[in-house]
């Protein structure tokens, strides 16, 4: 069945993460909203304080550690329709997973045609520890939103965070 694309915001994406932005309006900003916003730089930008929290829980016997791992992707291609197959969704249990898009790089190793925005897809947990389709969500992001998932949240693999055009 067909999902449709929802806008990225705040609110629409509360049950299965937050968003990483900066907002030209600062009373644009979400409320409530734990993050403070000051002035940083010598007075050049502005500061949205710890938008997404970094949590672990996975079993101290594991010896996890919190990483950064970077993504070279290529623009996906849209059916003619708009529309695009979802194959596999995956979670991690035990971990949040952010994902904050780099933008266009202006060198020989940039993307020969960066797009705008990526394709969010994520389901909450059911109580069969599988998808609850019923709560199957896409989001259209822009280029200079990131996301950071709540831990155990289904999404569809990093490939669908690849901008598009």
């Amino acid at each position: 069945s067909l999902i449709p694309a929802l806008s990225l915001t705040a609110e629409a994406f509360a049950p299965f993460g937050q968003v990483v932005q900066a907002y030209a309006d600062l009373n644009a900003v979400p409320s409530p909203r734990t993050a403070r916003i000051t002035g940083a730089n010598q007075g050049t930008a502005v500061k949205f304080h710890k938008q997404a929290l970094l949590e672990s829980s996975y079993p101290p016997e594991l010896n996890a550690t919190t990483g950064l791992s970077v993504y070279r992707c290529k623009p996906i291609q849209l059916e003619p329709s708009g529309g695009w197959a979802i194959k596999l969704l995956e979670r991690h249990p035990a971990t949040k997973q952010a994902f904050v898009p780099m933008g266009d790089a202006s060198d020989e190793n940039a993307l020969d045609s960066p797009g705008k925005r990526y394709l969010v897809i994520v389901a909450l947990n059911g109580p069969d520890d599988k998808p609850d389709l019923k709560t199957i969500r896409a989001f259209v992001a822009s280029a200079g939103q990131g996301i950071m998932y709540n831990t155990g949240i289904w999404r569809k693999s990093s490939i669908s965070f690849c901008i598009f055009r």
